[in-house]
C-alpha cells in the first residue's frame, strides 16, 4: 500500500513536470500577457540579459566593495571611467547613426547600402571594444596584485557571460 501511493505520488509529480515543461514558451520580449513589449527609444539600448549580456559583471560600487579599492583608487577610477565616456562620445553617436542608417537602408529595400552600413557598423564596434580593453588596461594599472588577481577572475567570467551557447 505504502509503496503504491509513493509511486503514485512520483507518477503524478512527473505528469506535473512533464506539462510545465511543454507548456509553449512566450515570443523573445512578451509580457505575460501576451502583448510585445516595445523597445527602447531610437538610440538607445535597452537592458540584455543571458548569454552575450553586456554591462559589467558587478555594478561600480560593488565591484570597489569586492576589490577593496582605497578612495584615492575609487578616484582614479571615476577619473578614468569619465575621461573614457568623453572621448568615446563620438564614436558613440557614430554608432547610433549607422544603426539608423543599417535600418532606412533595410527599411528601403536597399541591400547594398545595409550592407555596407552594416560592414562600417561592424568596424566601430571594434573601435569601441578597442576603447573598452584600453580603460581596462588603464584600471588595472592602478591595483595591487591582490586586487589584480580578483579582477582576473571578474574578467574572466565577463568573457564567459559574453559568449554564445554555441561557442565553446
Amino acid at each position: 500500500m505504502k509503496r503504491t501511493i509513493i509511486a503514485v505520488t512520483a507518477l503524478i509529480a512527473l505528469l506535473i513536470t512533464i506539462a510545465a515543461v511543454a507548456q509553449p514558451r512566450p515570443p523573445r520580449g512578451a509580457r505575460p500577457d501576451g502583448n510585445r513589449l516595445e523597445g527602447p527609444p531610437p538610440g538607445e539600448m535597452g537592458p540584455q540579459r543571458g548569454p552575450g549580456a553586456r554591462g559589467p559583471v558587478l555594478p561600480p560600487a560593488a565591484l570597489a566593495k569586492f576589490l577593496n579599492l582605497s578612495d584615492a583608487q575609487i578616484a582614479q577610477a571615476k577619473s578614468i571611467h569619465e575621461s573614457n565616456g568623453e572621448a568615446n562620445q563620438g564614436l558613440r553617436e557614430q554608432l547610433r547613426a549607422n544603426h539608423e542608417a543599417v535600418r532606412n537602408a533595410i527599411e528601403s529595400g536597399n541591400a547594398t547600402a545595409a550592407a555596407e552600413a552594416m560592414v562600417a557598423g561592424e568596424k566601430l564596434r571594434d573601435q569601441m571594444k578597442a576603447a573598452r580593453e584600453k580603460q581596462k588596461a588603464a584600471f588595472a594599472a592602478i591595483l595591487n596584485a591582490d586586487q589584480k588577481a580578483k579582477f582576473a577572475i571578474l574578467q574572466e567570467i565577463e568573457e564567459l557571460r559574453h559568449q554564445r551557447p554555441n561557442e565553446d
